[in-house]
């Protein structure tokens, strides 16, 4: 099972009231499970986000960063890179999540929300 360890400081005031330095430590299985119960969590909260992973080259940044922001206010859907680290969490919550996608929006969304936002990109 691998586990995941953040630290990080509380706001400014908590430091300043007590002159000492407040942290908190969030522990987080990265297991298989865990990505496919956060991705269910998300979806119902309406939080539809799909993953990238790998070193992601393009020649097209305005056109990749005009599609993200298409899919994002047409059909909430944010993509996120995440690097060539790829963990179990990762992959099973973007592989649950596309499920659910796919369930709301059909098994085409990100062919027909290409075909679309290369449409209104193209009248640039």
């Amino acid at each position: 099972m691998l586990i995941g360890i953040a630290s990080y400081s509380q706001n400014q005031s908590d430091t300043q009231n007590s002159g000492e330095s407040k942290e908190k430590v969030i522990i987080t299985e990265l297991t298989c499970e865990f990505g496919f119960e956060k991705a269910i969590s998300d979806f119902e909260n309406g939080d539809f986000y799909c993953f990238d992973f790998g070193n992601i080259y393009t020649h097209e940044k305005r056109w990749n960063s005009f599609f993200k922001n298409y899919i994002e206010e047409e059909y909430g859907i944010i993509l996120k890179s995440r690097g060539c680290v790829i963990l179990p969490s990762d992959q099973c919550y973007d592989k649950k999540m596309n499920e659910l996608i796919f369930e709301k929006y059909g098994n085409d969304i990100f062919q027909r929300a290409r075909k679309k936002a290369k449409e209104l990109y193209n009248r640039i």
